[in-house]
């Protein structure tokens, strides 16, 4: 069951009020650290939802954990980014959690659709050599860094006698 953003969050205080009233918190599941981010923040006070990939981890090479799948199979909502970021969850919701309402961010009318951004706004293509940093580790032109000839008088301070 597919749902739009709208009707997601306008049904989720409903959903989280039903489950208050039985003591129970919704089971929800995310996929990636920032949208957990994003849900954990609505469901404050009422539930802590699941993140399948934590901050720490790569989507690239994932793979549930025992505990993951029964969060996801157990789960009353999903809410997740979509095939065109975590294309690998789209297969396991089926045979996971084909009955489990999902809220599909970047399926959503309401997510605004941001166009791809080329790489040369970000400062172009790595295309210089490091060859050029080589001499980092020298640092000729600072050897008389230590010496500090022109403070050598530093720890008398004569003006300051005065002081107590």
């Amino acid at each position: 069951m597919r749902l739009s953003l709208s009707t997601a969050l306008a049904a989720l205080p409903a959903f989280t009020l039903a489950q208050i009233a039985a003591a129970e918190a919704p089971k929800v599941v995310t996929d990636i650290a920032p949208i957990h981010s994003l849900v954990a923040q609505v469901m404050s006070g009422v539930g802590t939802p699941d993140v399948l990939v934590s901050g720490g981890a790569t989507p690239h090479d994932f793979q549930f954990t025992f505990d993951q799948a029964n969060a996801v199979q157990n789960a009353d909502l999903v809410i997740w980014a979509g095939t065109g970021l975590t294309p690998w969850l789209e297969s396991s919701l089926e045979s996971l959690a084909p009955n489990a309402p999902r809220l599909t961010l970047l399926e959503s009318e309401d997510w605004p659709a941001l166009m791809l951004r080329d790489a040369s706004i970000f400062g172009g293509a790595h295309d210089h050599d490091h060859d050029e940093h080589d001499d980092h580790d020298d640092h000729d032109d600072h050897d008389d860094h230590d010496d500090h000839d022109d403070h050598d008088d530093h720890d008398d301070h004569d003006d300051h006698d005065d002081h107590d």
